[in-house]
């Protein structure tokens, strides 16, 4: 597990009697031609989580690989990896009670196809507008990582349909 560096933004307040599993995972920012973000919604009853599509970089997988990977499980559709957004750390524990320290990496993405074999049932993929994104999001590092795909496109998103 890498190490914080200078100007990478921690989120959330780590427990300090609790042990938190290190992982460093990928996830994507894609907008469609009318500027709304692809969401995943989590769970299947009436109060789903949202969060960026991405997750886990798995045991010999690039950070990039994982990141198209996840993408396609969680949403159907196959993606890919343009510009770095950025690195950040957040805190949280995942519904199985596990404590995990995060260290996520955020990329603008591309969408090639929808031929991506989904596996994820509990994983519904949603377009928002970025104000619903990031009121909605779980995760404090990914609302961070939306304002920062919002600073870098300046006023002429969205850059990344197609």
């Amino acid at each position: 597990m890498k190490e914080i560096q200078a100007g990478e933004p921690v989120f959330g307040t780590p427990d300090p009697d609790a042990d938190y599993v290190p992982r460093e995972a990928a996830y994507g920012v894609l907008s469609d031609p009318i500027g709304r973000i692809a969401l995943v919604a989590i769970g299947t009853g009436r109060n789903p989580e949202y969060d960026l599509p991405g997750g886990a970089v798995e045991a010999g997988e690039t950070i990039e690989d994982a990141l198209v990977r996840e993408f396609g499980e969680e949403t159907g559709l196959k993606v890919k990896p343009g510009d770095a957004l950025g690195t950040a750390w957040h805190y949280w524990h995942k519904p199985d009670g596990k404590r995990i320290f995060n260290h996520a990496h955020f990329f603008e993405v591309r969408s090639v196809s929808e031929n991506a074999a989904k596996v994820e049932a509990d994983h519904t993929l949603i377009w928002a507008s970025l104000a619903d994104c990031i009121a909605r999001l779980r995760h404090e590092a990914s609302a961070w990582a939306l304002t920062r795909w919002v600073r870098i496109n300046g006023s002429g998103y969205p850059r990344s349909s197609g």
